[in-house]
Protein backbone atom coordinates (compact mmCIF):
# COMPACT_ATOMS: atom_id res chain seq x y z
CA UNK A 1 0.00 0.00 0.00
CA UNK A 2 1.91 3.36 -0.77
CA UNK A 3 1.90 6.12 1.48
CA UNK A 4 -0.50 8.88 2.32
CA UNK A 5 1.08 11.40 -0.29
CA UNK A 6 1.08 9.23 -3.55
CA UNK A 7 -2.51 8.39 -3.18
CA UNK A 8 -3.55 12.55 -2.14
CA UNK A 9 -1.01 12.97 -5.48
CA UNK A 10 -3.12 10.20 -7.38
CA UNK A 11 -6.24 11.62 -6.27
CA UNK A 12 -5.71 14.94 -6.94
CA UNK A 13 -4.21 13.94 -10.90
CA UNK A 14 -7.84 11.93 -11.52
CA UNK A 15 -9.99 15.05 -10.66
CA UNK A 16 -7.81 17.11 -12.92
CA UNK A 17 -7.08 15.12 -15.62
CA UNK A 18 -8.43 13.09 -17.84
CA UNK A 19 -11.53 11.86 -18.93
CA UNK A 20 -13.67 12.40 -15.48
CA UNK A 21 -11.76 15.40 -14.53
CA UNK A 22 -13.63 18.17 -12.68
CA UNK A 23 -14.40 21.43 -14.81
CA UNK A 24 -12.28 24.72 -14.26
CA UNK A 25 -15.22 26.62 -12.22
CA UNK A 26 -15.11 30.50 -11.80
CA UNK A 27 -14.95 31.37 -8.08
CA UNK A 28 -18.92 32.54 -8.52
CA UNK A 29 -19.23 29.16 -9.70
CA UNK A 30 -17.89 27.52 -6.72
CA UNK A 31 -19.70 29.67 -4.22
CA UNK A 32 -23.03 28.85 -5.95
CA UNK A 33 -22.55 25.33 -5.90
CA UNK A 34 -21.37 25.88 -1.87
CA UNK A 35 -24.53 27.86 -1.18
CA UNK A 36 -26.62 25.23 -2.89
CA UNK A 37 -25.11 22.02 -1.28
CA UNK A 38 -25.31 24.11 2.10
CA UNK A 39 -29.38 24.73 1.55
CA UNK A 40 -29.29 20.95 0.59
CA UNK A 41 -27.42 19.62 3.79
CA UNK A 42 -29.84 22.16 5.90
CA UNK A 43 -32.64 20.51 4.45
CA UNK A 44 -32.35 17.00 4.90
CA UNK A 45 -30.78 17.56 8.51
CA UNK A 46 -34.16 19.18 9.25
CA UNK A 47 -35.86 17.13 7.48
CA UNK A 48 -34.36 14.05 9.12
CA UNK A 49 -34.92 15.69 12.42
CA UNK A 50 -38.63 15.76 11.67
CA UNK A 51 -38.79 12.52 11.09
CA UNK A 52 -37.00 11.27 13.96
CA UNK A 53 -39.53 13.34 15.81
CA UNK A 54 -42.23 11.78 14.27
CA UNK A 55 -41.19 8.40 14.84
CA UNK A 56 -40.89 9.25 18.88
CA UNK A 57 -44.68 10.32 18.61
CA UNK A 58 -45.92 7.46 16.82
CA UNK A 59 -43.78 4.91 19.00
CA UNK A 60 -44.90 6.89 22.19
CA UNK A 61 -48.28 6.87 20.87
CA UNK A 62 -49.18 3.36 19.34
CA UNK A 63 -45.88 1.24 21.09
CA UNK A 64 -45.31 2.75 24.98
CA UNK A 65 -48.90 2.86 25.33
CA UNK A 66 -49.99 0.21 27.86
CA UNK A 67 -53.61 -1.15 27.61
Amino acid sequence: MGSFDERKKRILDHIEKGEFAYPKLSDNEKHSIRVIAESLYNNITAETENSLSLYGKITRAFVDKKP
